[in-house]
């Protein structure tokens, strides 16, 4: 294996195309896969499939992003819900500047609230 000085334009580059890696945090009661990554040019990129195990009602809590990856701004990013009736819809993402995403917008055509969230599944990309 090659060593690379840290000053080197190899090691430069290879810095900036190999991306840092994050952790999402996930409240109880929620699980799941993700992956969250950053490039050296401040974009971040993520897939989360999350599970619950609870009732989660809209505006809920269901990860955090950690700090370095956090937007500067509040944020919305479409996703797919499932239902534990195993009806399928639309909901969003609200992802705070605080790292926290809230789960939303998870409604029936005619306005009521669906049966309890049972899964989501959304990727987004943004620069911080």
């Amino acid at each position: 294996m090659r060593v690379l000085e840290e000053n080197s334009l190899a090691a430069l580059i290879e810095k900036i195309l190999t991306p840092s890696v994050g952790v999402i945090t996930l409240p109880d009661g929620v699980s799941g896969a993700s992956t969250l990554t950053k490039s050296a040019a401040g974009t971040v990129c993520c897939s989360l499939q999350l599970a619950t195990t609870v009732n989660v009602p809209p505006d809920t809590l269901v990860a955090t992003l950690p700090e370095g990856f956090r937007p500067k701004n509040t944020l919305y990013f479409p996703a797919t819900a499932i239902w534990q009736d195993y009806n399928t819809g639309m909901a969003f993402l609200r992802i705070e500047p605080d790292g926290n995403i809230y789960a939303s917008g998870y409604y029936t055509w005619g306005g009521a609230e669906s049966s309890p969230l049972n899964a989501l599944y959304a990727g987004f990309s943004f620069n911080i």
